[in-house]
């Protein structure tokens, strides 16, 4: 399953058939509750260490490649963002994990971008990898 970190709004009904991988939302309003379709998820306020090495080489990624300000906010006062991410995973793909039927989705984060997208990036600013 991939992993993807949602620093915006979400719109209604998020997480709607999401069958695997894990989402880390920045909910600061405390909105997401009304919006995450809870019929296939969990949502967990509580990030375990593993979740925030993940989530935070996702936002200083993203920060490298887009020059997020957003981004950059939350880095700047990191300890305080992390109270205002929730976790979605879907419960069927705990369940086969805790069977031991599937891997995980990836456990250590990718690896950290280069300030300025090099030459082999493409144009949104992702380098393929063969690995």
């Amino acid at each position: 399953g991939g992993v993807v970190a949602v620093l915006g709004d979400t719109g209604r009904n998020f997480a709607a058939g999401m069958s695997g991988g894990i989402a880390y939302v920045y909910d600061p309003g405390d909105r997401f509750e009304d919006r995450v379709n809870r019929g296939m998820v969990s949502v967990s306020e509580t990030l375990a260490e593993s979740d925030e090495r993940m989530l935070r080489r996702l936002v200083e990624n993203h920060r490298a490649y887009t020059d997020s300000e957003r981004a950059a906010d939350l880095l700047d006062d990191w300890e305080a963002a992390l109270d205002d991410f929730v976790r979605v995973f879907p419960d069927a793909y705990a369940e086969v994990i805790a069977e031991g039927k599937g891997a995980d989705v990836r456990e250590e984060p990718p690896a950290p971008a280069a300030a300025v997208p090099g030459a082999d990036a493409d144009a949104t600013g992702q380098v393929s990898s063969d690995d």
